[in-house]
């Protein structure tokens, strides 16, 4: 009997500590891991499905052309939470194109802790560069990525950033 709840107590302890290992979608992963991810305007569509971190010369795209890409780069899996309009998809990814911004709080307020001056471009695919681009179904998936450029995961740690916030909006400026 005792071996039977010891057995329990030490599934249940594994299973805690493989919990603990597993990236939360609302956290960048390692070595961003201590930034939390904000959608901003694209919440009330989407929900993060997925969030990678690709070293420098480890991400590659075939949009607009084939190419490694030399920078580090994150990516963002977002599900659809409904079905979205070609024209909304266009008014979302590309008129004008969403940024990733991150920001720390001082005093409480957002203020800007990009490690580029203008931020970070947010890139997809190009299917909704035009409003005739398709709907996307409930629940189907769209990559957005951005590049960090030379200062990279290093620049945002020395900036102190805590949060990226996908959005067309300026966060934190």
């Amino acid at each position: 009997m005792w071996r039977t709840g010891l057995l329990a107590l030490c599934l249940f302890t594994v299973s805690i500590l493989h919990a603990d290992d597993q990236k939360r979608p609302e956290q960048l992963p390692k070595p961003l891991d201590r930034i939390a991810i904000d959608l901003g305007s694209l919440d009330s569509d989407f929900e993060i499905a997925k969030v990678e971190y690709f070293a420098s010369g480890q991400f590659s795209t075939t949009d607009p052309r084939p190419r490694v890409v030399a920078e580090e780069t994150l990516v963002f899996t977002l599900r659809a939470k409904r079905e979205i309009s070609g024209a909304r998809m266009n008014k979302l990814l590309a008129n004008p194109f969403p940024r990733a911004r991150f920001v720390r709080a001082e005093n409480g307020k957002p203020v800007a802790a990009d490690a580029r001056k203008s931020g970070y471009g947010l890139f997809h695919n190009g299917r909704w560069l035009g409003k005739a681009g398709p709907p996307l179904k409930r629940d189907a998936t769209v990559r957005l990525w951005t590049h960090l450029g030379d200062a990279g995961s290093a620049g945002l740690h020395k900036s102190k950033a805590t949060s990226v916030v996908l959005d067309k909006k300026q966060a934190g400026r």
